[in-house]
């Protein structure tokens, strides 16, 4: 300790090493800069800057290409419009008008029609039983549930 607070040599050995230590700081650059080894490798051997051929992108483009010839024929009267959510969901996800839904465009391309008397609460595949307008919430349950029992009893055995 008392080296350090009462030898000149000591002080000044730490006041010239500050100094180097300032200096070295001061002569760096103030942003490292990016060193672009590939470009220096392409100069170098003289490699173009061409990408290799996408394989996907031609197979994607010329399925494009032969549902577009195709569905060109076809023109339906039903459309969804541009606004509905559904719609823009689909275009987001690479849906194109006239396409069917799947890796190979192969889904169906026709609207699913909803007009054949479903309720709003009824899903796809339900089938309406007549209900008669004096039964009550009961009876209509019970009808309902004995026509889908036997229903699955028919799947079962045909």
């Amino acid at each position: 300790m008392k080296h350090n607070t009462v030898s000149d040599l000591h002080k000044q050995n730490l006041e010239t090493w500050k100094q180097a230590k300032m200096e070295r700081r001061l002569s760096a650059p103030v942003g490292l800069q990016y060193r672009d080894r590939a470009k220096e490798r392409r100069n170098k051997f003289g490699d173009d800057d061409i990408p290799p051929p996408n394989k996907f992108k031609e197979k994607y483009m010329k399925a494009m290409d032969n549902i577009a010839a195709s569905t060109a024929a076809d023109t339906t009267d039903m459309k969804i419009g541009d606004d509905n959510v559904g719609n823009k969901m689909l275009q987001k996800m690479g849906w194109k008008e006239g396409l069917g839904l799947g890796k190979a465009n192969q889904g169906r391309t026709d609207i699913v029609d909803t007009s054949d008397g479903r309720t709003n609460s009824a899903g796809l595949g339900v089938k309406q039983v007549a209900r008669r307008t004096n039964d009550d919430y009961r009876e209509t349950a019970k009808r309902t549930l004995w026509s889908r029992y036997t229903e699955r009893g028919e799947d079962n055995n045909g």
